[in-house]
C-alpha cells in the first residue's frame, strides 16, 4: 500500500495549489473518512480481500494529502508571525502526542472489538473532521499556478540528487493513526472573530 502512496504523494500534495487549501484539506479528510469506513465495513462483513485492500490503499493515499495541505494552509490562516509559530508548535505537539496515543488506542480497540472497529472509528472521526474543516476560511490566498507534473518530478529528481532526504516521514508509523488530533492544529491557527 505504501508504493502507490509514495508514487502519488508528490502529485496529491499539490491539490492545495489547484483549489482552496482549506477545501483540499476537507477533501482529504473526507476521502480518508469514506475509505476507512468502507475498509471497516469490508472487514466486519468479511467482504473479498480486494475490497478491503483497495479501500485501505485509498485511505493511505488520501492521508498523504493531509500534511502538505495542512502546513500550507497555516500561513494563510495566521495573521501574525507569532500566530504562525504558535500554530506550528501546536501542530508538532499534537502530532507527537498522536504518534504515542494513536497506536495505543488502536491496539486497545483491536483487543476489545477487532480491527474493523479501528477502521470504522477512524472513518467516522475523519468524516467529522472533514465536515469541520469545511468551516475553515483563510483570510488570504497564496497560490501559484505551476505545472503539477513538472513540480512532482522535480521532487523525485531532488531525492536522486540528495539521498539523505529520502528518510522524510516514513520512519514515523504512528503518524497516520490520529489525523483528527493533527487537524486541531489547523483549527487552532484560524483567527477568531
Amino acid at each position: 500500500m505504501l508504493v502507490p502512496t509514495a508514487l502519488l504523494a508528490p502529485f496529491l500534495a499539490q491539490v492545495g495549489d489547484r483549489m482552496s487549501r482549506e477545501r483540499a484539506l476537507a477533501l482529504a479528510y473526507l476521502a480518508i473518512g469514506f475509505a476507512s469506513s468502507v475498509t471497516g465495513v469490508a472487514a466486519a462483513m468479511s467482504l473479498p480481500s480486494v475490497v478491503f485492500y483497495s479501500f485501505a490503499a485509498i485511505s493511505t493515499i488520501a492521508i498523504s494529502m493531509v500534511r502538505p495541505t495542512h502546513l500550507s494552509t497555516l500561513p494563510e490562516l495566521a495573521e501574525t508571525p507569532a500566530q504562525l509559530t504558535a500554530s506550528n508548535a501546536v501542530t508538532s505537539t499534537i502530532e507527537a502526542i498522536a504518534i504515542f496515543i494513536g497506536p495505543l488506542f488502536a491496539g486497545a480497540m483491536i483487543a476489545i472489538s477487532g480491527p474493523d472497529a479501528v477502521f470504522m472509528a477512524t472513518g467516522v472521526l475523519m468524516l467529522i473532521v472533514g465536515v469541520l474543516a469545511l468551516a475553515i476560511h483563510a483570510r488570504a490566498r497564496m497560490t501559484e499556478r505551476k505545472d503539477p507534473v513538472g513540480d512532482a518530478l522535480e521532487g523525485f529528481r531532488e531525492l536522486r540528487r540528495r539521498p539523505g532526504a529520502r528518510s522524510s516521514r516514513w520512519d514515523r508509523p504512528g503518524l497516520p493513526c490520529c489525523p483528527p488530533l493533527s487537524a486541531l492544529g489547523a483549527w487552532s491557527a484560524q483567527p477568531r472573530r
